[in-house]
């Protein structure tokens, strides 16, 4: 088991070897799962040679769980560059499921990883998957719940319970059967409406 920490610094060569790794192993670990990719894998699908990928990572998991962590810094940064571009909680959740839903099959295969193979990991690996994950999309979107209820555009629910519910509503449209059912601006308004109106047909206007 290996602890995530400061990284020493690295010679410009070792970062470019470095990140063609993590974009490899993105890549194989999309297409199959973590038990049948191996670091000759690895290896071959960066262009490098083993000895290079075990110059960077001591093993198969350090290679997994550096590129979850580097896919989800990435994703977290255009997670909060939406939401920072709304006037109000609407138009901030708007943009981000916007962005959510024009994700490549890749990106939002990558996305899928976590939750598909979390319990692979023990701690404190897995506690720190799951911190990142958090970080990087349900604490944002929280804030942005948070700051709304202050303004009193949404009730003051649970920011932290809501931010969650919001982020599964739009995990959901990301499957293939949710896809196929709208126009992709139908689906941004159908996860808007949902969580901001329910079901209800008596609720009346609720589409600010």
């Amino acid at each position: 088991m290996f602890k995530i920490g400061i990284s020493p610094r690295r010679h410009p060569k070792s970062e470019v070897s470095r990140s063609a790794i993590l974009k490899a192993a993105a890549r194989l670990f999309v297409d199959r799962s973590y038990a049948e990719v191996t670091m000759n894998d690895v290896a071959h699908e960066a262009h490098l040679t083993k000895g290079a990928v075990y110059h960077q990572f001591a093993s198969k998991e350090e290679v997994y769980v550096a590129m979850l962590h580097a896919e989800l810094a990435e994703q977290g940064l255009r997670f909060a560059s939406a939401l920072d571009s709304g006037a109000t909680t609407r138009q901030s959740l708007r943009n981000l499921v916007s962005y959510f839903l024009l994700l490549s099959p890749a990106e939002r295969k990558v996305m899928s990883l976590l939750r598909r193979d979390i319990n692979l990991f023990s701690d404190p690996v897995r506690s720190q998957l799951i911190h990142a994950y958090q970080q990087a999309l349900p604490e944002r979107v929280e804030r942005v719940l948070r700051a709304g209820a202050a303004r009193g555009e949404i009730h003051r629910h649970d920011p932290r319970l809501l931010s969650w519910q919001f982020v599964a509503l739009v995990e959901v449209m990301l499957n293939d059967y949710a896809r196929g059912l709208f126009a992709p601006e139908a689906q941004v308004d159908y996860v808007l409406d949902l969580f901001f109106c329910g079901l209800s047909t008596q609720r009346g206007e609720c589409h600010g």
